[in-house]
């Protein structure tokens, strides 16, 4: 990595330059993130550093946990699935939070992690899995996620939002 100071034309500011590997890119753009919304006085690059790496080890270790739950059949699996799928694109698969009421403490936990993970990295979750749109996909189509969207999507159309979808 190499650090390039540069005058940047107001006074008492300076422009910085760094090359780094894109695979240090991930770390330095979330010290950046916390450094600008922290500013330099509360800033302690190392426990930063070190968030981020705990944060990174936890979000990973519960992604795949969640990974493993869907892949099994159980109860909980498919809140979990429609989790992920919401996670990877709440635009495209609506997530309903209340169903994580369905889901016991600690896979509630693993979601929180996972939420953590891509706040963290900033990244889209099936770019944080391997192969991860083909997983997403997998899943979608797996647990009939695109149907039950449009089941409530219906139902909301019909019944309105007073009353509990199902």
């Amino acid at each position: 990595m190499t650090i390039k100071v540069m005058s940047s034309g107001l006074p008492d500011h300076k422009q910085l330059h760094i090359d780094v590997p894109e695979s240090n890119l991930r770390a330095l753009l979330a010290i950046a993130a916390q450094f600008l919304r922290l500013g330099q006085d509360k800033l302690a690059t190392d426990e930063v550093c070190l968030e981020y790496e705990a944060d990174m080890r936890q979000g990973l270790s519960s992604l795949n946990a969640l990974l493993e739950v869907v892949g099994h059949e159980s109860g909980q699996c498919r809140y979990i699935a429609a989790f992920l799928a919401g996670v990877a694109d709440g635009g495209r698969y609506p997530f309903d939070l209340s169903d994580l009421r369905c889901v016991d403490s600690e896979l509630l936990q693993h979601c929180i992690n996972v939420l953590q993970l891509v706040h963290v990295t900033q990244e889209y979750l099936h770019n944080v899995i391997p192969d991860g749109e083909a997983v997403i996909d997998d899943i979608v189509e797996r647990f009939g996620i695109e149907d039950r969207v449009a089941q409530r999507a219906r139902w909301f159309l019909q019944n309105g939002q007073r009353e509990s979808a199902p």
